[in-house]
């Protein structure tokens, strides 16, 4: 019987999987909310693993090099989540090992989530936040609305064209920039020209080696002073320090992004900054499980799903 090795948080499987998992595999379980680097090759070591279930998440979405040359005979590399750029995949292939993530799961949730990130900005949620909830007609309260308004896609995959068909839905205009995508029910338009007319920019590529920091102090500058950015494509999309300046300085209107390390109360400026829970729905997380057994169990197969081509 193959060995399954599962590493990640007590939140990201339960029982019933693994019981499910049991009947075709030797499963052992490590639930570790946060583990470190000695204590991950302790539990790689401890066995002869055939299969690799991990989430980045106990790691903090920080892979030590140590990790590569302690996979054995490990020949396939099982993600729970679609990000997979804290893994080195290019080195995996060629070491003959298989690394799998979940596509499209969490495309509603973060979709809906940028929304609300949205319409926080517009109702500057963070100075209510700062102020304890207390009411007060000044500035720093006086709200917008979307009505009209202009957004610009940044990356047109699957939570790109889904933010956009929800902001058409409510009646704003969409427009978009993406390498490769193209979709004809909303309108074409080139980088600069999306970055320059656009109300609020919606940057949604995949973080990739050639894609981080892709919005730079350079392309940054473009944008008008009154326009918003909701970002959930992570803090390496963009300059995060120049983003927060530019608010600070009211070269923004205001700039929208999830973060653990930084906090809204801590910073001056129309900062909506939240915790990394965009794609923390029941659905997704059902959704989750459900692919990620299937990518498992694809592996037994010998034809493994969701292969990572990188």
């Amino acid at each position: 019987m193959k060995k399954l090795l599962i590493i990640s948080t007590s939140k990201e499987f339960c029982n019933d999987w693994v019981n499910k998992l049991s009947k075709q595999f030797k499963v052992t379980w490590g639930q570790h909310d946060l583990i470190s680097e000695e204590k991950l090759l302790s539990v790689l070591n401890t066995d002869s693993w055939d299969i690799l279930a991990i989430s980045p998440d106990p790691l903090k979405w920080e892979i030590p090099e140590s990790f590569y040359s302690s996979l054995g005979k490990i020949k396939h590399v099982c993600l729970p989540t679609t990000s997979y750029e804290c893994f080195d995949a290019k080195r995996l292939k060629k070491m003959g090992i298989a690394l799998s993530n979940i596509p499209h799961y969490s495309t509603n949730a973060v979709a809906e989530w940028a929304l609300f990130m949205m319409l926080g900005l517009l109702r500057r949620i963070s100075s209510v936040i700062k102020a304890d909830f207390n009411h007060k007609y000044t500035d720093e309260n006086l709200a917008a609305e979307f009505e009209g308004k202009t957004a610009g896609i940044i990356g047109l995959g699957a939570i790109g064209t889904k933010i956009s068909q929800l902001l058409s839905g409510l009646g704003l205009k969409v427009i978009y920039w993406s390498p490769y995508t193209k979709n004809s029910k909303f309108l074409y338009k080139p980088l600069e020209e999306v970055l320059k007319t656009a109300d609020f920019i919606f940057p949604t590529y995949k973080i990739k080696t050639d894609t981080k920091s892709f919005l730079n102090k350079e392309k940054l500058s473009l944008i008008r002073s009154s326009s918003y950015i909701v970002n959930i494509a992570g803090e390496t999309a963009w300059d995060t320090e120049q983003v927060i300046k530019m608010t600070q300085d009211n070269k923004l209107a205001g700039a929208a992004f999830e973060s653990t390390s930084k906090n809204l109360k801590d910073y001056s400026g129309n900062l909506f900054i939240l915790p990394p829970l965009g794609w923390y729905t029941k659905e997704s997380q059902l959704r989750t499980f459900q692919i990620w057994y299937d990518n498992i169990i694809s592996c037994l197969r010998t034809k493994p799903k969701n292969i990572v081509t990188e």
